[in-house]
């Protein structure tokens, strides 16, 4: 299901299937949410990580592991949290960061759905 807000949505995929979409735009309580905003979160996420005293590549394995053990659950439709949500997406766009996927490849940033208009005449 896409999650639109006032200016489109971020959408995530796994094997070319839908696993997550965010909104993109204002949102009630929360303020202006963009694609750097996701980005920003993304890096605090591994910034915050690395000052715990992990190491680079404990944190690219553990990003690895959650995004293949939330992508799986997505696939088979179980239930997942709006936390677990989140995490993938960060997890996801660290990876993206440090080239291991591609951005092309697993984001889909999607303008806001305009209404039909109706032609009389």
């Amino acid at each position: 299901m896409l999650v639109q807000g006032s200016i489109g949505s971020l959408n995530f995929f796994w094997k070319d299937n839908l696993i997550s979409s965010h909104p993109l735009g204002k949102i009630k309580g929360h303020g202006h949410r963009g694609l750097s905003w996701y980005v920003t979160k993304s890096n605090d996420f591994v910034v915050s990580a690395m000052s715990e005293g992990r190491s680079f590549q404990q944190v690219k394995e553990v990003c690895l592991y959650f995004v293949h053990m939330f992508a799986d659950r997505r696939e088979r439709k179980l239930k997942t949290s709006v936390e677990d949500h989140f995490i993938f997406i960060m997890s996801l766009l660290f990876l993206i960061k440090i080239k291991f996927y591609d951005f092309d490849d697993y984001v889909l940033i999607c303008d806001r759905k305009r209404p039909r208009r109706e032609h009389f005449g």
